[in-house]
C-alpha cells in the first residue's frame, strides 16, 4: 500500500487504541516527506508517518542520523509499546550513552550534514558522549566546507535546539564547537572573519548565560561572540543565520552592558 492510500482517520483509530490520548492527524507546512503527525497528549510525544527509504525497514533504520534512533517500537500486551532493535546497535547504545551512526559516519554525514550539529546537540542535552570515530569523522568532513551545502536556516535551527537548555554549560560548549571545527565551519560558511575579541568563557559566564531569557536571538549572540568576537563579524554571523537587525542591535547593547561576564 502506498503511503498516499492510508486512511489518516483508521491510522488515528489504531493509534488511539495502543496509545490512548493520542490526537491528530495533523499536516506539517513546508516539510516534504512527512505527511501526517499525530501528538500524545498526556506524554507530549509526536509521531509522524512517513515512508520508507530504502527497500526494507532494515535499510530504513541504517539510514537514520544514529544507532540511538534506529529502533522501533511495537504494540504489545496492553497497550504498551515494545521497543525492538533490528539492528541490534541501538540499545546498546542508548544505554552506554554512546552517539554513533548505523553506517560509515562520513557517508552518514555526507546525507545530512546537519547531523554534526545534532550531534553535538545529544551530546549536551542528554550528557552522551561521541564515538571516537563518528567524533574524527566530523572534523574532517566540517574541515572539507561539507556545511556550506546546508542552508542557514537549517543549522539556526539545530544551533537554538542546544542553546534553549536551561542547564546549557556553555563553557563546554564553546570547548566542543573549537575541538569539532564547527566554529571554523560557522565562519566559512557565513562568510565572516573572527575578530580579535573572541573569548573565552568562564564558570562564570555560563551561569550567567543560564539565567538569560531563553530567547533564541538572545542565547545565540552570547555563543556566536565567544566564537567570532563582539564586532562586525558578529553582525555579520547573526545577519547570516538570518536574525533581524533589530535583534542583533539588542545583543550590541547588552553584551556591551554586560562585557565583564560575556
Amino acid at each position: 500500500m502506498a503511503l498516499s492510500d492510508i486512511n489518516p482517520d483508521a491510522l488515528r483509530e489504531a493509534l488511539v487504541y495502543f496509545l490512548p490520548g493520542t490526537k491528530g492527524p495533523y499536516v506539517l507546512k513546508g516539510t516534504k516527506d512527512v505527511r501526517y503527525r499525530y501528538v500524545h497528549q498526556g506524554l507530549g510525544v509526536a509521531f509522524d508517518i512517513l515512508p520508507l527509504r530504502g527497500d526494507s525497514l532494515k535499510e530504513d533504520l541504517r539510514l537514520r542520523d544514529f544507532t540511538i534512533n534506529a529502533c522501533i517500537g511495537l504494540p504489545g500486551q496492553n497497550q504498551a509499546l515494545v521497543i525492538d532493535d533490528p539492528l541490534g546497535l541501538g540499545m546498546k547504545d542508548l544505554t552506554e550513552k554512546r552517539i554513533k551512526t548505523p553506517k560509515d559516519p562520513l557517508a552518514t554525514l555526507l546525507d545530512d550534514p546537519v547531523r554534526a550539529i545534532r550531534a553535538l546537540r545529544l551530546r549536551h542535552t542528554l550528557g552522551f558522549t561521541l564515538e571516537p570515530g563518528f567524533q574524527a569523522a566530523i572534523r574532517a568532513s566540517l574541515a572539507s566546507g561539507i556545511l556550506g551545502c546546508v542552508s542557514a536556516g537549517r543549522v539556526r535551527q539545530e544551533l537554538e535546539r542546544i542553546l534553549m537548555d536551561r542547564g546549557l554549560d556553555l563553557e563546554r560548549l564553546v570547548l566542543d564547537i573549537r575541538m569539532l571545527g564547527l566554529d571554523g565551519a560557522l565562519a566559512a560558511m557565513l562568510a565572516v572573519s573572527p575578530g580579535n575579541g573572541r573569548s573565552e568563557p568562564s564558570k562564570g559566564s555560563t551561569f550567567a548565560f543560564q539565567a538569560l531569557p531563553m530567547l533564541p536571538w538572545l542565547r545565540t549572540g552570547v555563543l556566536l561572540s565567544f566564537l567570532f568576537g563582539q564586532g562586525e563579524a558578529l553582525d555579520r554571523g547573526l545577519f547570516g543565520l538570518g536574525y533581524a537587525k533589530k535583534n542583533i542591535r539588542l545583543i550590541r547593547r547588552m553584551l556591551d552592558k554586560t562585557s565583564k561576564v560575556f
